[in-house]
């Protein structure tokens, strides 16, 4: 009985007080001056229904934070989580039989600017992040994420405006620096499986929690070494606090798109070298003979391409005369067309090796000559 009346005078006080209601299902507000039900508690005023959402829903609790003024924060909630282990300042899930189920979920109104989610391992939001844009989330340091990211389109910030000590990579190669074409082509493409530390504990635990879902260890996979690239463009690569590395492949493309434009350039002076190259001088005369000849010339004797190429060692240049074959030679040609090597063959040999030694770092044109006729044309490249 004593119960009871306590029980009518605390509601009595409560409602006379406007600060605490207890509606007559149970459902409890705090500051609020309406008797709806969209939350179990309810703690502030004007209780919205946000665009989209059903005006029938159920919510496990609403706050609603407002503060006249100029203010640096205005809360709804805070968490802070403090001890020895995993520490979690908000945790959110999201459980049911419909196909939406959202742990926890941001939204920005009343303005353009601002952020729906916002992380960040520093102490509060630093002064300089900029908001002005909005965002559906906005994270101030490294992110983490142990799975496929998908995304219909990817920005990287490349304003000339918010670069400086800028260098083109075309006058580092005229100043005598490697080319790009020969850093990359130094590069092995890989095709692997995944093998990560957590690997079996993540498996059994997908498997106990009887999830299906696809991850990238399931998967095989195409990239580079880090470790190799590394040696080349250190740049390229983070050291994580664990030790392993990454590779920022975003910072590649522009990479493969300087060796295109080496590529192309080459290709025109290898155009350029073929012209002058027709007529080699050669130990004796020879006069010239009609179209007819040399492409029965040229269909007799063959010229391979050398292997490896690239090379750094030694490389060898394979080729195939007939035994008629006579006054025959391979010249090797730099890039200006100035010769190089004159190297006498027959048809006893099958090939011939060049050393690196005997040559500087760079792109070659060598080709195979009978009888003061061009056989064949093809290029070499020697990386030091």
């Amino acid at each position: 009985m004593k119960k009871a009346i306590l029980f009518v005078f605390l509601t009595t006080m409560m409602t006379a007080n406007a600060q605490l209601k207890v509606n007559s299902n149970g459902n409890v507000f705090i500051k609020d001056s309406l008797q709806d039900n969209h939350a179990i508690l309810s703690i502030g005023t004007d209780p919205e229904v946000l665009p989209g959402e059903n005006s029938t829903k159920t919510t496990g609790l609403y706050v609603h934070s407002r503060k006249s003024g100029n203010t640096n924060y205005c809360e709804g909630i805070f968490g802070e989580a403090v001890g020895t282990g995993t520490n979690i300042g908000v945790w959110g899930v999201g459980r049911g039989s419909q196909n939406e189920n959202i742990g926890i979920a941001g939204l920005i109104q009343s303005s353009a600017s601002g952020a729906g989610v916002f992380g960040s391992y520093e102490g509060g939001i630093p002064p300089y992040v900029d908001f002005t844009d909005g965002y559906a989330g906005y994270f101030y340091g490294d992110v983490y994420i142990d799975g496929y990211a998908i995304a219909l389109d990817y920005q990287y910030i490349s304003d000339m405006r918010l670069k400086k000590n800028v260098l083109y990579l075309c006058d580092e190669v005229q100043k005598g620096e490697r080319s790009t074409l020969n850093n990359l082509l130094g590069l092995n493409v890989i095709e692997y499986d995944l093998n990560l530390p957590h690997q079996k504990e993540e498996k059994a635990w997908l498997q106990k929690n009887g999830s299906k879902r696809q991850r990238p260890t399931d998967i095989r996979h195409f990239g580079l070494s880090a470790q190799e690239l590394q040696k080349i463009y250190p740049n390229l690569v983070h050291e994580g606090s664990d030790g392993y590395l990454s590779v920022n492949y975003i910072e590649l493309v522009p990479l493969l798109i300087r060796s295109i434009q080496e590529l192309k350039q080459e290709l025109e002076e290898i155009k350029c070298l073929n012209k002058n190259v027709k007529k080699v001088p050669m130990k004796d005369d020879v006069e010239a003979t009609n179209v007819a000849e040399v492409m029965g010339e040229t269909a007799r004797n063959i010229l391979y391409q050398n292997s490896p190429n690239p090379f750094s060692l030694q490389t060898t240049i394979r080729f195939s005369l007939t035994p008629d074959a006579t006054n025959a030679y391979i010249y090797i040609f730099d890039m200006t067309g100035k010769i190089q090597k004159q190297i006498p063959v027959n048809s006893s040999m099958q090939s011939i090796t060049i050393n690196g030694y005997e040559l500087s770092a760079g792109m070659y044109i060598y080709s195979l000559m009978v009888n003061g006729k061009e056989i064949d044309t093809k290029r070499m490249i020697l990386s030091k």
